[in-house]
């Protein structure tokens, strides 16, 4: 997995983890968890995502990441 530099991990910190003991691995989980069943994501699939998620090939856009794990969640930057 690649490793978040300091100044990641801050902005992280300040506006996507929900609390003290969130992670990027943890946050990347909650994303997955939340699109899967929308998109009928299989769990080798769902896994490949977030692997690449976690090594930085691919990142979501800033409305996926806030609203992941949230009820009514949008999770696109525009409809």
């Amino acid at each position: 997995m690649t490793q978040l530099n300091d100044n990641a991990l801050r902005l992280l910190k300040q506006r996507y983890f929900e609390g003290p003991n969130d992670s990027w691995d943890k946050l990347v989980n909650r994303l997955i968890d939340r699109v899967s069943p929308h998109n009928n994501l299989n769990l080798a699939t769902g896994q490949m995502i977030a692997q690449d998620i976690r090594n930085l090939v691919w990142l979501p856009n800033s409305p996926a990441l806030v609203n992941c794990g949230k009820r009514r969640a949008g999770l696109f930057a525009c409809y």
